[in-house]
């Protein structure tokens, strides 16, 4: 197994006898968070791969509207009810979230059974675009 690590990682692994000295510690919690970021990357990469995610942002954002404003996006945020439906889709992947927090149509349509904290994120979110408000 040994053989198909980096010469980095088996540099380290051959210096294991030495762990007392602090400084080779933090080498190996050094090289452990690279390959921790390495491994994000490939998966983020990998999340490349369905058909959705390669739709440009803007087409995408407006998938995740109407998705928002369906009865199925509804009904998910009851069944998860301390998760919006904007929540739900911020949490499938990297690309997703980035595509939803800039996606400001998402952001502008406020309802004021929300936490105040969180209408606060959808203002932010929102870049001052005209406001669709709620109230139940």
């Amino acid at each position: 197994e040994l053989s198909t690590f980096s010469l980095a990682t088996k540099a380290l692994l051959d210096g294991i006898g030495s762990a007392t000295n602090p400084q080779h510690i933090e080498q190996l919690e050094n090289r452990i968070h690279a390959l921790q970021r390495e491994i994000c990357t490939l998966k983020s990469g990998q999340n490349m791969f369905p058909i959705i995610n390669r739709l440009p942002p803007e087409i995408l954002g407006m998938v995740f509207e109407c998705y928002v404003r369906s009865n199925i996006g509804r009904n998910v945020s009851r069944l998860y009810a301390r998760w919006s439906a904007r929540e739900c889709i911020s949490a499938v992947c990297c690309h997703w979230r980035e595509v939803a927090i800039n996606h400001w149509p998402l952001w502008s349509r406020l309802s004021f059974h929300c936490a105040p904290n969180y209408i606060e994120i959808m203002l932010a979110r929102s870049s001052g675009a005209p406001l669709d408000i709620e109230f139940n």
